[in-house]
């Protein structure tokens, strides 16, 4: 009880609670261009502004985070959900996974 009354009188004190400090945020760019459930993404380390994702519409998109666009998108390959996607270390290259059972390398230059 002790611990929500000073919560309270330091929020009328206009200081408001630490926790909501913590967690104020902005969105800075959204991207919609799966059409199921996005189950893994990875980013580049070399090349910060690369970022891929893949999802169960058995998709694995690319991104340029500095541009805020989708740069491609890897269609036909994978049958079934895809569940896991990775950079390798070279990082032109990725690596994704599937429910089919197959793993594929994409070339991303």
């Amino acid at each position: 009880m002790e611990d929500i009354e000073e919560e309270q009188k330091v929020q009328k004190k206009g200081k408001g609670s630490p926790a909501d400090a913590q967690f104020q945020t902005s969105q800075v760019t959204a991207f919609k261009d799966h059409f199921f459930s996005v189950n893994d993404l990875d980013f580049t380390q070399r090349y910060n502004s690369w970022m891929v994702s893949c999802s169960n519409d058995t998709v694995v998109n690319l991104y340029d985070l500095e541009e805020g666009k989708l740069c491609r998108s890897f269609i036909g390959g994978h049958q079934s959900f895809v569940t896991k996607c990775k950079f390798t270390s070279q990082e032109n290259i990725l690596l994704s996974a599937g429910a089919d059972n197959f793993l594929f390398l994409w070339d991303v230059r």
